[in-house]
C-alpha cells in the first residue's frame, strides 16, 4: 500500500473543506462571519495555499455539523498534512517541484508526455547533470543544487519504480533519443537504462517516431497524476519555460487526457518502441 503523502493530504483536506462549504450552501463571507476565520484565510485553506491547523479543522467541522467521527477523521487528516515528506529535507529544491514530488509519491498512475527530454523518473545521474547544466548556462546553480537534484531523482526512482511501483504510461517523442545531452557515452548509458526501465511490468513506454508527423502531444510536456482510491481529483502538471503549473479542473483534465489518447494513437507499440531505442543506442559509441 502506498504510504500517505503529506502533500496529497493537504490537497485532499482543502478539497473536502471546499466540498463541505459548498454542501452547506454558504459563501466564504457567511462562514467567516460565523466562525471568525477571515475570508482570506478560508479561501487559502480551500485552495491549498495555506495549511489547515487541527484547530481550524475542528472549528469548521463543528460549524458544518459533522459528527465526532467525521471531525476526528478531518483532524487526523490535517495532522498528516503537516508532517514532513522525505523530499522536504532537500533545501535547494524549489517549492513547486517539491509539490510535484509529493503528489507523485502518492499517485496510483502517471500518464506522461515528453517531447524534448527523458523524464526525470527515467534519468541517469550523468544525464541529469548534463541536462541541468545546459538548462542553466549562466551558472546560476551550485554543485550542491545539482547533487540534490540527482539525489531526489534517485529517491523517486527507488520509491515509484521499485519499492512501490506506480503505473506509468509514458509517451516520448523520438527527439529525446537523438538529442545529444552530455555526449555519446552519457546518451548510450541513458538509453540503455531507459530500455531497462521500459521492461518493468509497471511501465508502458511508447515512442512517437519522426514519421508520425504532427500530433497533439508535440505542443508541450505534461503529466497526469491519478490518485484513486484516494478521495482526490486527478492533477495535471505542466512544466515549461514560463514555469510550472498544476491543473485540477475537470475541463483541463479532460483536455489533457484527450491529448494523451491521441498521442498514444500516434505512437509505436511497446515492443517496437523498445526496438527503436535499441537501434538509436547503437549509434552512440
Amino acid at each position: 500500500m502506498i504510504a500517505p503523502s503529506p502533500t496529497v493530504r493537504r490537497w485532499e483536506l482543502a478539497a473536502r473543506l471546499r466540498t463541505l462549504r459548498d454542501a452547506s450552501g454558504q459563501t466564504l463571507e457567511q462562514v467567516s462571519e460565523a466562525t471568525q476565520i477571515s475570508v482570506g484565510q478560508l479561501s487559502r485553506l480551500e485552495t491549498n495555499k495555506r495549511g489547515a491547523s487541527p484547530r481550524d479543522v475542528l472549528q469548521l467541522g463543528q460549524y458544518y455539523g459533522l459528527d465526532q467521527a467525521e471531525i476526528s477523521e478531518l483532524v487526523d487528516l490535517s495532522k498528516q498534512a503537516r508532517e514532513a515528506g522525505w523530499w522536504q529535507r532537500f533545501h535547494e529544491i524549489d517549492r513547486l517541484y517539491s509539490t510535484y514530488v509529493g503528489l507523485e509519491a502518492a499517485a496510483g498512475a502517471i500518464d506522461q508526455c515528453s517531447r524534448v527530454m527523458i523524464p526525470g523518473l527515467f534519468q541517469t545521474p550523468e544525464y541529469t547533470i548534463a541536462l541541468l547544466r545546459g538548462l542553466r548556462p549562466r551558472g546560476d546553480h551550485s554543485e550542491h543544487w545539482l547533487v540534490e537534484q540527482v539525489d531526489v531523482r534517485e529517491r523517486r526512482q527507488q520509491s515509484r519504480l521499485i519499492d512501490q511501483p506506480v503505473v506509468i504510461n509514458a509517451i516520448l517523442d523520438e527527439t529525446v533519443l537523438h538529442r545529444r545531452i552530455g555526449g555519446s557515452a552519457v546518451m548510450k548509458q541513458q538509453l540503455e537504462r531507459l530500455i531497462e526501465w521500459s521492461e518493468l511490468p509497471s511501465v508502458n513506454l511508447l515512442l512517437v517516431p519522426f514519421r508520425a508527423g504532427s500530433y497533439p502531444g508535440m505542443d508541450g510536456e505534461f503529466s497526469i497524476l491519478t490518485f484513486d482510491p484516494i478521495e482526490m481529483t486527478d492533477v495535471v502538471y505542466v512544466e515549461g519555460l514560463l514555469g510550472q503549473f498544476f491543473l485540477s479542473h475537470a475541463d483541463d483534465i479532460a483536455r489533457y487526457r484527450a491529448v494523451f489518447r491521441a498521442s498514444t494513437d500516434a505512437a509505436l507499440d511497446a515492443a517496437a518502441s523498445r526496438q527503436l531505442i535499441e537501434e538509436v543506442a547503437k549509434t552512440f559509441n
